[in-house]
């Protein structure tokens, strides 16, 4: 199957199909998304089942790998994720969701947006991101409303 990119938001987001992210890419495969980066800026890769190791090696083909500290969870023997990935969520060691009061949970509530404090800088790699979406629950927003 060909890769495509379908824009899904009037403004930026594509949403690529035809593109395993479990296996390496071909040099074409690599091209169209570097393309829909470009493009769309946000790019949604639907139902990929994926280990860390597949998801660094798909970010190599980007550039190099940014040294992955920082997070919530910093101690050796507290880690969850594979050596190369950074730990970025509002769970604690435990694996629950940390207290809406909780310092540590303070810095990701910012109105459900990540950043990073550092000027944008063309030279740098990009943020490659995986998010996992598992079920149908609530969004923080909805919960506040209800």
């Amino acid at each position: 199957m060909n890769a495509s990119i379908r824009q899904i938001h009037p403004v930026f987001v594509g949403e690529v199909s035809g593109i395993d992210l479990s296996r390496p890419l071909s040099r074409g495969e690599v091209v169209a998304v570097e393309a829909g980066m470009d493009r769309y800026a946000v790019l949604v890769f639907r139902d990929q089942q994926i280990t860390d190791e597949q998801q660094m090696a798909f970010s190599r083909n980007f550039g190099a790998l940014e040294d992955a500290r920082g997070g919530n969870i910093t101690r050796p023997e507290d880690k969850r994720l594979t050596e190369g990935m950074n730990d970025v969520s509002n769970l604690g060691r435990d694996g629950q969701p940390l207290d809406r009061a909780s310092r540590q949970r303070l810095m990701w509530d910012n109105r459900q947006m990540m950043h990073r404090v550092r000027r944008y800088d063309e030279r740098q790699p990009r943020d490659m991101r995986r998010t996992t979406v598992a079920g149908d629950a609530p969004t923080t927003a909805q919960v506040e409303a209800a």
